[in-house]
């Protein structure tokens, strides 16, 4: 219904874009990349699991911070934030992707971009 009124307003597609998805319930967002919607901004979202997660990471591994610790410096280089902080994120991007009907689109994107 979006698609083709925006059509007749400016004579082409446009694609839609939701600015501001935080806290939409997971019902809505299916129901808006239904509508016509093909960008979600979460950058609201995106920053509070990632910020949740590496402070997660740093009271978990509170003792490992002392040099003396033999695993201190695994706990304090980038990549032992990172790879805690992907843990928790790269599941609720995957999970996201399939509430906005992304699941198995791979293909036909890899594809379009050949």
């Amino acid at each position: 219904k979006q698609i083709s009124l925006t059509k007749n307003i400016t004579g082409r597609e446009i694609g839609i874009a939701l600015h501001g998805s935080s806290g939409l319930s997971s019902d809505d967002l299916s129901d808006a990349a239904k509508a016509g919607v093909i960008k979600v901004n979460w950058s609201t979202e995106s920053l509070l699991i990632r910020s949740t997660a590496a402070r997660s990471y740093y009271q978990r591994m509170e003792k490992q911070f002392d040099k003396k610790s033999p695993v201190w410096k695994e706990t304090v280089m980038d990549n032992g934030v990172n790879s805690f902080v992907a843990k928790e994120y790269i599941p609720r991007v995957v999970e996201r992707m399939k509430i906005l009907g992304g699941e198995g689109r791979a293909s036909v994107i890899s594809g379009l971009l050949s």
